[in-house]
C-alpha cells in the first residue's frame, strides 16, 4: 500500500464516531507488516499535526499483529485535531 492511500484510509477510521474508551485510550487500527516501508512516514505526518501515535504489537496464535493507536491529546480539550492529506 502506498503512502497516500494508507492515509486516506486511516483518515476514514479516524473521522468515524469514537467511543468514550477510544478517546481515552485511543483509537486502534489493525496495519500489515508488508507496510513497514510507508508507516514511518504516515505516522511521521500525523504526529507533525499535533496527533500521539503508538506502535502496538500483539501476539496470538497466529503470530504477531501490529497495531497503530491513534491518541487525540486535545479532546479533552473539546478541540479536534486536523488530519494530514
Amino acid at each position: 500500500m502506498d503512502e497516500r492511500t494508507l492515509t486516506k484510509e486511516i483518515n476514514k477510521v479516524l473521522q468515524f464516531n469514537w467511543s468514550k474508551k477510544q478517546i481515552y485510550e485511543g483509537k486502534k487500527i489493525e496495519v500489515r507488516w508488508e507496510w513497514g516501508n510507508v508507516l514511518a512516514r504516515v505516522v511521521g505526518k500525523y504526529r507533525e499535526c499535533g496527533w500521539v501515535v503508538e506502535q502496538h504489537i500483539e501476539l496470538s496464535i497466529k503470530g504477531r499483529d501490529i497495531f497503530l493507536v491513534f491518541i487525540n491529546p486535545n479532546w479533552k480539550k473539546n478541540q479536534k485535531r486536523e488530519l494530514p492529506v
